[in-house]
């Protein structure tokens, strides 16, 4: 089976390795990953967009959830897929931003460990988000995950 692992940041630094013992354990069962990191685009307007965030509104700018920056990722990763997979998989929060509006006809599968909704009240890092990058977010998801074949 071939699997392409998708996220938009690099596995060994994010959430513990959880998502990089995740693709090891894969692989030493049989499955071959395409291994596709997808990180948001950085320009200047979006930089203008956190700082407008942080410094005016007192809060912060997700890019990650942002619909213009998860359309330019979902573009990169249906470029990148190969033939010749058999699922994308989306691992980890923010496991179903990537794939949002990936056009792939192969099963899209998001493992996650809870949806925005839910995170929003666990992690203090959420609860510093701006209404906007929530509103997003919560938008993105539900199409991820109305889009998506199997949730883990």
């Amino acid at each position: 089976m071939k699997v392409a692992f998708v996220t938009i940041y690099d596995i060994a630094r994010s959430f513990g390795g959880i998502s990089m013992y995740a693709a090891r354990a894969l692989e030493a069962h049989n499955t071959t990953l395409q291994r596709l990191v997808v990180p948001p685009r950085r320009t200047m307007w979006r930089r203008a967009k956190e700082l407008f965030h942080i410094h005016a509104l007192k809060r912060e700018y997700s890019l990650c959830r942002d619909g213009t920056v998860l359309r330019e990722i979902g573009r990169s990763i249906d470029q990148q897929l190969d033939g010749d997979i058999d699922a994308v998989l989306s691992p980890m929060s923010p496991g179903s931003q990537p794939v949002t509006y990936v056009q792939t006809r192969k099963p899209i599968v998001i493992w996650t460990d809870a949806t925005l909704i839910q995170a929003l009240d666990m992690y203090p890092e959420l609860q510093r988000l701006g209404k906007k990058s929530i509103v997003d977010g919560l938008r993105n998801e539900r199409r991820a995950l109305e889009r998506c074949d199997r949730v883990v």
